[in-house]
């Protein structure tokens, strides 16, 4: 529960340290632990712009691939350097939206949608599970 808003120098980016901020509520939970990195269930209540990004960052914890709001240089505090090259060729947020939903403007009805993980999140996983000891 940390309020987000534009950040106070680069007008691209969303902050948690703005001085005009909204509300902002994430909760998370750990799905899967993989020693350096964890897979997570995140369920966000307000929905702001890259509001899971941000809240996971602003914790020490960005997103695998995230350059925005990442820090690249934290890959290099990975010995084995054949785990750090795996999560560096992820070339885009590890970051999926496995359940959407909504209440229909006009039926009113509830709408939720499924997707499974991509494949190259679920290869990501695959190999961390496998060589990775936690």
């Amino acid at each position: 529960d940390v309020p987000l808003g534009r950040h106070p120098v680069d007008r691209k980016k969303m902050s948690t340290r703005s001085r005009r901020s909204k509300e902002a509520i994430t909760r998370w939970r750990v799905h899967e632990r993989f020693g350096m990195a964890a897979m997570l269930d995140v369920d966000i209540v307000t929905g702001r712009t890259h509001q899971i990004r941000v809240h996971l960052s602003a914790l020490g914890y960005p997103i695998v691939g995230d350059s925005m709001y990442g820090n690249p240089k934290r890959a290099n505090n990975i010995h084995d350097t054949f785990v750090r090259s795996k999560l560096k060729a992820m070339k885009r947020q590890a970051l999926h939206a496995a359940r959407i939903g909504f209440v229909h403007p006009v039926t009113l009805q509830d709408m939720v949608f499924t997707s499974p993980l991509p494949e190259d999140m679920a290869r990501l996983a695959d190999f961390l599970r496998r060589y990775v000891q936690v």
